[in-house]
């Protein structure tokens, strides 16, 4: 067991998408990662990987600017209004343009992906 240290199971994951240009959590973002949040506090030893993406249109730089900024918004909603620890959200990535992201405006390109993960070395300690 001792091996399994170091790697992650996801248990849950969510897209939060995001208007073209914007890093604001949209309501049913919002919506979206309270029910996320509520899975995390259920979920002993958990840590969130919070990872913001956007689509192709603009240009590089700007975009992982961008994808940056919608990473820490989500990171923030987590810690400041869903009462996720934040010893237990991992500090955000902003990863620029989405693999999925193709050519041009892709709406579901424009998301900050969250991740509920735990360490399976601790989960077998702990059985």
């Amino acid at each position: 067991r001792m091996n399994e240290f170091g790697t992650y199971e996801v248990l849950a994951s969510a897209d939060v998408l995001f208007a073209s240009g914007s890093a604001a959590i949209s309501a049913q973002g919002k919506t979206d990662l309270a029910a996320f949040a509520t899975k995390a506090k259920a979920t002993q030893d958990y840590l969130v990987v919070v990872t913001g993406f956007t689509d192709s249109t603009g240009n590089a730089a700007a975009n992982q600017k961008l994808s940056t900024q919608r990473a820490a918004a989500v990171t923030n909603y987590l810690q400041q209004q869903q009462g996720l620890a934040p010893g237990r959200v991992k500090a955000p990535d902003g990863l620029g343009i989405a693999p999925d992201a193709g050519t041009g405006s892709n709406a579901g390109a424009r998301k900050v992906n969250v991740k509920l993960v735990v360490d399976k070395g601790v989960q077998a300690g702990n059985k």
